[in-house]
């Protein structure tokens, strides 16, 4: 804003630029005056009102850092947003393997509730019947997760799948954690694919490539750790209480021979009879057959 001042008798460039808090070359150069020496009483200066130009100098410097600051609180919020949506995709990520851990790693080595506690005591003395059953929703998405692990297409998926259907109903089975014992086959008829401990301990063996033994499964132990974090030669039998691990071991115990999964339900059932039930259980095909197409009739599948 610009101010005007008639020169009295006495006044210099010097004196008014000392009054008007600016300079003598700047008032000068402002008014045109080639001599600062030369002025003239009545003559007219004009010069900014320097606190006011200050103070519009600084409302503004103040309104650029709050915006500054504003940003700043914008990006801020942004980078927790995007920070915590990436933690909630690795927490997806995590929640297939997140029991798995725990039944890889055992009580010992987690904070475990009474309840936990109490249920893995109870897997130790071989009596889970007080054990809750996983939903039905649980299980299923367990065999997902397991097909996923392996790279399984549709077939193997159903095999597995229909496998778990007639083992335990999908879980459902009260007795599907009841652990029995024979002096043949051991302890058995556990988890959700209910197998048996001669099965488990006859796949330990070949995973662990132990000597005449076939090693095909072999490589299968670092695709596995690779998939889900999970290292297959530190499960333990009782460790099968899990679905996933279940699953995984009914589905290992089918990749021991080479025939190719079938695309129908009767040559599954057909699979199920010769390399699962084989000749010393009392399961037939065509039982298998009728509770798979009960199921999912059920089910609506």
């Amino acid at each position: 804003m610009d101010l005007k001042h008639t020169i009295r008798e006495g006044e210099t460039l010097i004196k008014l630029a000392d009054k008007f808090k600016t300079t003598v070359d700047e008032l000068a150069l402002y008014n045109g005056i080639k001599n600062a020496n030369s002025v003239q009483v009545g003559q007219s200066i004009f010069y900014q009102q320097r606190e006011a130009q200050e103070n519009v100098l600084k409302r503004q410097a103040n309104e650029v850092a709050a915006d500054v600051a504003a940003a700043k609180t914008v990006a801020a919020d942004t980078n927790a947003a995007n920070l915590a949506a990436a933690k909630k995709v690795q927490a997806e990520k995590n929640k297939a393997r997140s029991l798995l851990s725990k039944a890889v790693k055992g009580p010992s080595q987690e904070k475990q509730t009474r309840e936990e506690t109490a249920q893995f005591k109870a897997v130790q003395r071989g009596d889970l019947k007080s054990r809750p059953l996983e939903t039905r929703e649980e299980v299923e998405s367990a065999i997902a997760t397991v097909s996923s692990y392996f790279g399984d297409g549709p077939d193997a998926t159903a095999l597995l799948r229909e496998v778990v259907i007639k083992e335990s109903n999908m879980g459902q089975n009260p007795n599907t954690y009841k652990m029995v014992t024979s002096k043949k086959f051991g302890r058995g008829r556990f988890g959700v694919a209910q197998v048996d401990e001669v099965s488990f301990n006859d796949t330990q063996a070949r995973l662990r490539g132990d000597k005449g033994q076939p090693q095909g499964l072999v490589s299968q132990v670092e695709k596995i750790k690779a998939a889900s974090g999970i290292d297959l030669l530190d499960v333990e039998y009782e460790d099968l209480r899990d679905p996933v691990l279940s699953a995984m071991y009914a589905r290992l115990h089918f990749m021991k021979n080479s025939d190719p999964i079938s695309d129908t339900v009767e040559g599954r059932a057909a699979a199920w009879k010769k390399h699962y039930n084989s000749k010393a259980g009392k399961g037939k095909p065509e039982q298998y057959t009728k509770d798979v197409r009960s199921y999912d009739k059920k089910w609506k599948q």
